[in-house]
């Protein structure tokens, strides 16, 4: 059966990487990618990820692997082709299956939902870097995939953990994949659904799920106009949230919480002042929307931000760049493009320390009327954009 897969690996796939080690008559366990267990040696693990492999589908060959735990396929090419309609489910003990990323086409095999040991199932596609510090490579293969029954897919899964399906298309109405979730898998703790063209608002029902660490629901333009889940702020394992919908600032109080990102998410009117609780928060993105008023005092207390970003909407009022000075650890500090007017505030600056890891700066139409002189202290800085504003006189050297 080894010999079988060498063979399809080598011809069908193609790897534009060479497999070496893929030698028939060779011990596979000792094979590239592959790892063996228990006293059979057979095949546990087949990680063949991002090798650029080229194929006109996948090969059936790979569901002989009967005590596969872990399939990782992910970032090749399989050139549009759908996935086999039969062959998953005899993948009892399967773990963990990635095919994000490997250009795939069509209905997703409800073959893949009688896989009842699966903890993890990505099958996304993404266009940049993950919420959660997962990255991608250069070179990747989107998939074109759609759900036509959510239940299918989770019926069985009661013992999955993450669920990846970014960018797959999702014909479920809001209370039918938040149900569905809720009731078939329950351990549930990274839920991410991004632009799968879902329509809400957000069920109740999925207050049940209440083991959620990550929740990314981003660019689902049919659930941006529901209420804020106000649920949401009873995960107390919470860490990442992306999604739609108009922001409860009672969502900052949650201890776990190290990445809020509602960018362009037509969110309006003030954002009120909030009780800091959590001091893990190190990723804000509130950019492109139309919250108006005057950045609350509380966001300066948001000691642990690393990323802070309201480019884009309506924030009013003076802004003294010397009350970031507290922020330490900020990398990346966007304010442009709102109807604020920054100032320098560098004489009445009583702090001693500057965010030595600033290296992004946008305060683009800032209203600034002369070079901040905080910025001769910022020895890290790569990136400054100081464009439409009210300058005038020469550049100082130190810039």
């Amino acid at each position: 059966m080894t010999t079988s897969l060498s063979h399809a690996i080598q011809t069908r796939l193609r790897p534009s990487s060479n497999l070496s080690s893929w030698q028939e008559g060779t011990n596979c366990c000792l094979w590239e990618g592959v790892d063996c267990g228990g006293s059979s040696g057979r095949v546990t693990a087949l990680n063949l990820n991002g090798r650029s492999f080229s194929s006109s589908g996948l090969d059936p060959v790979i569901f002989n692997l009967s005590s596969l735990q872990f399939l990782d396929l992910s970032m090749n090419d399989f050139g549009r082709y759908s996935m086999p309609a039969i062959g998953f489910e005899r993948l009892t003990f399967l773990a963990h299956l990635n095919l994000s990323n490997s250009n795939f086409h069509g209905e997703i095999p409800i073959a893949i939902g009688k896989l009842e040991n699966l903890i993890s199932l990505d099958l996304s596609s993404h266009y940049g870097t993950f919420s959660d510090d997962r990255t991608i490579e250069s070179t990747y293969f989107p998939n074109s995939l759609s759900v036509s029954n959510i239940q299918a897919i989770v019926g069985n899964l009661s013992n999955l953990r993450a669920l990846y399906l970014d960018f797959v298309k999702i014909h479920s109405t809001g209370e039918e994949w938040c149900e569905a979730l809720a009731k078939y898998v329950p351990r549930l703790q990274v839920l991410s659904f991004e632009q799968c063209g879902l329509s809400g608002p957000i069920h109740q029902s999925l207050s049940n799920l209440s083991s959620l660490i990550v929740i990314n629901l981003q660019h689902n333009n049919g659930i941006s106009a529901g209420p804020f889940p106000e649920f949401f702020t009873y995960f107390v394992n919470l860490s990442v949230l992306q999604v739609a919908g108009e922001i409860l600032t009672s969502i900052f109080i949650l201890p776990a919480l190290n990445s809020l990102a509602l960018f362009d998410n037509q969110l309006s009117g003030p954002l009120q002042e909030f009780n800091v609780v959590s001091l893990s928060l190190v990723y804000l993105e509130l950019g492109m929307n139309k919250l108006t008023g005057q950045i609350p005092r509380s966001i300066y207390e948001l000691v642990g931000l690393r990323r802070l970003n309201i480019v884009s909407n309506n924030f009013t009022g003076l802004v003294d760049l010397t009350l970031f000075l507290r922020l330490t650890k900020l990398s990346h500090l966007g304010l442009s493009n709102n109807k604020l007017s920054v100032m320098d505030g560098e004489g009445n600056n009583s702090f001693s320390t500057y965010p030595s890891e600033l290296a992004w700066l946008e305060l683009v139409g800032c209203n600034i009327t002369k070079f901040p002189s905080m910025l001769i202290h910022l020895n890290n800085l790569s990136y400054l954009d100081l464009s439409s504003n009210k300058l005038s006189g020469d550049i100082p050297n130190w810039i």
